[in-house]
């Protein structure tokens, strides 16, 4: 276990390389945290990166407040990694703490190849979140983005 103290300054640095374009960097941040972590340290990453997420959902979808919102996963592929990352992302939104800990357990007792692909799924589904958000606000029916 790396320790949140130690753990904070790591998934910081991630976040700050994947949303900055940099996945190279953010890579080799994943493979410290895999070399002297546990599982609930990938957890916490999972968490950190999902809040992220969180927070570009509201930006695309500000009508009504976040306490209206009941995030839906909707056109996943049939990638049970994209899956994870799909439905890890709503469970967290929706603040459906007990699913986010199934689901993760589920990657993570898959072993070690899976749980970093679906990190890494995760990575990318917020960082394209993130990426949809920074965009210019355009008017669609119902008042959301598009």
């Amino acid at each position: 276990m790396i320790g949140p103290t130690d753990l904070a300054p790591l998934v910081d640095d991630a976040v700050r390389h994947l949303l900055g374009d940099n996945p190279a960097e953010a890579a080799a941040v994943l493979d410290v945290i895999a070399a002297q972590g546990d599982a609930a340290d990938w957890y916490g990453v999972c968490c950190a990166a999902a809040e992220i997420g969180y927070t570009a959902l509201l930006v695309l979808h500000p009508e009504g407040g976040e306490a209206t919102h009941q995030w839906a996963v909707l056109g996943t592929s049939g990638d049970p990694h994209a899956l994870f990352a799909s439905r890890f992302q709503a469970a967290y939104a929706n603040g459906d703490i007990p699913l986010t800990v199934a689901l993760f357990q589920a990657a993570d007792t898959a072993g070690p190849r899976a749980r970093i692909e679906s990190v890494c799924a995760l990575f990318a589904h917020v960082r394209a979140l993130h990426a949809r958000a920074a965009e210019p606000a355009t008017s669609s029916p119902g008042g959301t983005r598009s």
